[in-house]
């Protein structure tokens, strides 16, 4: 076999380096790279488990920008979806100062979004019919008391013309079994409630019945309605104007309700205290042709109106209605 001789290798001597390239040498030999050119990613310790601190965006009280904007859209779901909220509970929910919600109430109110009330705010009425189920949440405490109070004040065997309504509901729902009254309603659901009363006869008026509601308008209803003369409306409105014009947004439901008011021997109207000061489109009468008003709370304005016009205002906490004459003795 035969062996493989190695041959040897034979190494060059020193390199001949020129002095320009040595300055060059000895500079990198001296000089450190920072972290990130000597693979950095592979040195440095990263925490992923745990949130980057970022700077508070967070408007303070008072200031204005994005922040108010998503702020107020905010207070106005509030108010739409519960119907009437108070300051406290929405500064507490969004985690402000109650100025600050007064401030943005106080804006709404003005772009027609809402109705302040002291404390508070309600769905702005007189821009469209809220859904009735809302509507029926809106101040329901209020509309229960104001309801008792008009209902306690109707003599025993009485007619009575009551148009569609929320708080109109409520004071049918407040009618005693045995009274006797006969009750001339314009909605199928009112119908319905006073139906199942003992000793009350229910009647309704014909023609076409609004799906929102149940309320049945039209010309057909105003026909029907003038066969009769009342001795009572209770009527609603949408809003309250404060020349005291009682409002609503429906011109057939307009028709409708004057057509109760020029039939009944006294109109009681039954507002709570958000109506005050709303607007709405179409007039259905006024506040000097009424008995009486009902309400939680009455504006001064309108207090003063009323009182010049002989009208009985009763606010549900401190007065009562003016007692009629009970035709049934």
């Amino acid at each position: 076999m035969q062996r493989v001789q190695r041959s040897a290798v034979s190494h060059p001597g020193p390199l001949s380096i020129p002095a320009r390239h040595m300055a060059q040498v000895s500079d990198r030999k001296h000089h450190k790279e920072p972290a990130h050119a000597r693979g950095g990613a592979r040195h440095a310790k990263f925490r992923f488990d745990k949130k980057p601190k970022l700077p508070d965006t967070r408007l303070k009280d008072g200031e204005e920008g994005a922040g108010v904007t998503d702020r107020r859209e905010t207070i106005l779901a509030m108010v739409r979806q519960q119907g009437r909220v108070r300051a406290e509970d929405m500064a507490r929910v969004l985690n402000t100062s109650v100025q600050t919600i007064r401030k943005d109430l106080r804006a709404l109110e003005a772009e027609g979004q809402i109705t302040r009330f002291h404390g508070g705010a309600v769905p702005r009425a007189g821009r469209d019919y809220i859904d009735y189920e809302v509507r029926r949440a809106i101040a329901a405490p209020q509309k229960r008391a104001i309801g008792r109070a008009a209902i306690e004040r109707i003599p025993r065997g009485a007619t009575v013309f009551v148009n569609a309504g929320t708080t109109t509901e409520a004071a049918v729902r407040a009618i005693q079994p045995g009274s006797g009254l006969t009750v001339i309603a314009d909605n199928v659901n009112l119908a319905n409630i006073i139906r199942k009363i003992d000793g009350v006869t229910t009647m309704i008026a014909g023609g076409k019945v609004r799906a929102a509601d149940g309320a049945v308008v039209g010309a057909t209803a105003v026909a029907f309605l003038d066969q009769f003369r009342a001795d009572y409306a209770l009527i609603g409105a949408a809003a309250i104007g404060r020349e005291g014009a009682l409002l609503d947004f429906d011109l057939d439901e307009a028709m409708v309700v004057r057509a109760m008011i020029r039939n009944a021997g006294r109109v009681a109207v039954l507002a709570d205290s958000g109506k005050f000061g709303a607007t709405a489109a179409v007039r259905i009468g006024d506040m000097r042709d009424a008995w009486a008003l009902v309400t939680d709370r009455c504006p001064g304005g309108v207090r003063r109106l009323c009182q010049s016009a002989g009208v009985e205002v009763v606010e549900t906490a401190a007065a009562t209605l003016p007692r009629a004459v009970d035709r049934s003795a």
